[in-house]
């Protein structure tokens, strides 16, 4: 039986992508001393690597010695919208549903065998969660959205994706058990929608249905709120949720 050889990796670029990641969480620039602190590396290390990236306009250097991001990962951020971009008319339904329930919504599809949140838009109560991100990919299976695109995707589909996605544990109350997962996508089925209660994000609860065409789900609305408001609207929420994808897929 041949075994599968590891990719060879490389630590600088390693270092760099987490640099650049940092850089881009942080918000405002920061200093080599202070990036290395963060990221538990080298000041030596982090100094080279971060004028690397000046010089291949990664990356920015002010006159106070501070680092940000540079004006080439526009080039990054644009290339990855094109790659992600959905039809405007799912962005429309998406913007509908987040103002009807006031609650942060997701739109997610399948993207080059990864399940990937394409957009979202924050709901407007005073306290709302935003734990996903647009790219936001891996998962699935804690995942509302995941759990649903997975459920209607064909039996290879899956074993593609968890055979490059190991079923792990993101919180306790994430569905690990392979059989379990299988009931789970049955119910999904069954009832036309799924939900996540904290099993991608403790205090937070997800409801996700399916937006089709020609009789193929090729998409999913999400809606999202912390379990305690979840629990106290969640009808009305999974009704607003799933005539919202419905009246998506007739457009």
């Amino acid at each position: 039986m041949a075994t599968e050889t590891k990719p060879t990796l490389i630590r600088s670029v390693a270092r760099a992508s987490r640099i650049l990641l940092h850089l881009a969480r942080q918000g405002d620039p920061a200093t080599a001393k202070e990036t290395a602190a963060a990221l538990d590396m080298h000041i030596a290390t982090t100094y080279h690597l971060l004028n690397t990236l000046v010089a291949e306009g990664l990356v920015t250097k002010d006159a106070g010695r501070r680092y940000g991001l540079g004006p080439r990962v526009g080039e990054l951020s644009d290339a990855f919208d094109r790659q992600l971009a959905p039809p405007e008319i799912l962005l429309v339904g998406l913007r509908r549903l987040a103002q009807d329930c006031g609650e942060t919504s997701y739109l997610s599809a399948w993207r080059q065998g990864e399940i990937s949140v394409l957009a979202s838009i924050e709901g407007s109560h005073a306290v709302r969660v935003g734990v996903l991100h647009r790219g936001m990919r891996g998962d699935a299976h804690a995942r509302a959205s995941g759990k649903l695109l997975l459920a209607h995707a064909t039996a290879e589909a899956r074993d593609a994706y968890f055979a490059k996605h190991p079923i792990r544990s993101v919180t306790p109350h994430t569905i690990v058990d392979l059989d379990d997962l299988n009931a789970e996508f049955q119910r999904i089925r069954d009832r036309g929608y799924s939900t996540d209660d904290g099993e991608f994000a403790e205090g937070v609860a997800c409801a996700s249905a399916p937006v089709m065409s020609n009789g193929q789900v090729t998409a999913a609305f999400t809606v999202s709120a912390p379990t305690g408001r979840f629990a106290e609207t969640q009808d009305d929420l999974i009704e607003k949720l799933v005539q919202a994808a419905k009246a998506a897929s007739t457009q």
